[in-house]
């Protein structure tokens, strides 16, 4: 068991093989990518319903800050 345990321990690197800052992108491209799967779905209704689609996207910062103001308490 000792063996095992030090051939996991001394073999073990916390070196990173990328860059943090591409780490740190990650949770940006992730939200990018979800902005950008959507913009179809609201072209298709722009052009089926535009009344309401532009009605319901005004009501997206009034559901924002709402939840902002939630958060904070």
């Amino acid at each position: 068991m000792k063996i095992i345990w030090e051939s996991v321990w001394h073999n073990m690197s916390t070196k990173f093989r990328y860059p943090v800052w591409s780490y740190l992108l990650l949770p940006v491209f992730a939200i990018g990518l979800e902005i950008i799967l959507v913009l179809p779905k609201i072209l298709i209704q722009l052009l089926t319903n535009p009344a309401q689609t532009i009605e319901d996207l005004s009501g997206i910062p009034k559901m924002i800050i709402e939840l902002i103001e939630k958060i904070d308490g």
